[in-house]
Parts: C-alpha cells; structure tokens; sequence
C-alpha cells in the first residue's frame, strides 16, 4: 500500500484494500462486514509539536538536580495540556469549516454528554450512532435498506428509537439508564430532535 502524509488519503488507501476483501467475506460467508473509522490523533501537526515539546520538557525535568527541580513533570504537562487547547481553540474560532458544529459546540470545554462516563460497549454505540450515524437506515449511503430487527416494528432506525424506544434492547436500556442521569437522556433526546 502507497503511503502518504495526508490522514483522509490514509483513510481512503485503507478502505480500497479492505473493501474487496470485505466484498468477498460477505458473499463467501453471508456475514456482513462493517468497517468503522474513528479519527486519532496521529499526524496532526499541532498535537505531534505539543507531544514533542511535552516530552522533551518532561525528559529535561528529570535531569535538573532536585533542589532546582521547582517544575514538576505535571506542571509540564499541564502547560502543554493548555498551550495546545489554547492554539485549538483560537483555529476553531477562526475556521471556515465545521460552523454548525461550532454553533453546538463553541469552545473545548463544552460538554453535549459525558460519554467518557459510560461502559465501554455503550460509548461506542453513542459514538458511532449518534455521531456517525452508521448503521441506522436514515443514514445517506444506506437510503434502501432495512436493519433486520426494525422490521418487525416497522419503525424509522434512529438513534432515539434503538436507545429509547427499541423493545428489542430493553435490557441494555436499563443498564444504560442505571449508568447515566436522566439529565443527559434528556440532552441526547433534544439533539437527535434537532437533527
């Protein structure tokens, strides 16, 4: 496989070999392949300086004799930790790109939900439903076709129907409900109206 700087084109060389492999997996097997990308942060020019920075100050902190050592290997962190996230968010303010999401999402800090705070299994289902939207059939790339559950129920696939009305997940909804406030079920309900 060629190699190349450019993530999205990474992305994409990834997709072109794994697409027939996939391909033939399905009509082999009968088993449906799903290829998801979550977005990293490697070859991100501004994360990679601030790792640099971050990890030569944290070596040079560690060879100053104690009694000069006044910075801790934290301070040094923390330091990098803002410096970056200041520089984020003065692009953020000033790009061109991603303006609805700016509108929801003005600064680093602004909390929609703490999917960090779920179990892992129902972090990625958030992730990859409410933000991707993969497999659901209101999905663009998927306009013909039906997930096998929804059938039965004749009922539109959108996130708020397999979290919050789906009767076939009523067990995973109750572990759900048990791990986040009813607070943030009200938040996630109010972004999937608004979409």
């Amino acid at each position: 496989m060629p190699r190349t700087q450019d993530p999205v084109e990474q992305v994409q060389l990834s997709m072109l070999n794994i697409k027939p492999a996939a391909e033939h997996i399905d009509l082999q097997k009968g088993l449906n392949v799903i290829v998801a990308w979550t977005p990293g942060h490697a070859n991100i020019v501004g994360n990679d300086e601030a790792d640099i920075l971050a990890k030569t100050a944290a070596e040079e902190a560690k060879e100053l004799p104690p009694e000069n050592n006044v910075i801790t290997l934290q301070d040094v962190k923390q330091a990098a930790y803002k410096s970056t996230g200041n520089k984020w968010q003065r692009r953020w303010e000033i790009s061109e790109r991603g303006r609805d999401l700016y509108e929801k999402i003005p600064t680093q800090n602004t909390q929609l939900c703490m999917i960090s705070q779920l179990k892992r299994h129902f972090s990625i289902f958030l992730t990859k439903n409410w933000l991707y939207r993969t497999e659901l059939l209101q999905e663009p790339s998927r306009p013909n076709q039906r997930h096998r559950v929804m059938q039965l129920w004749s009922t539109p696939e959108t996130p708020q129907h397999f979290l919050l009305e789906c009767p076939y997940y009523e067990k995973e909804r109750e572990d759900m409900l048990h791990q986040i406030s009813k607070r943030y079920i009200k938040q996630l309900t109010q972004h999937w109206k608004s979409i």
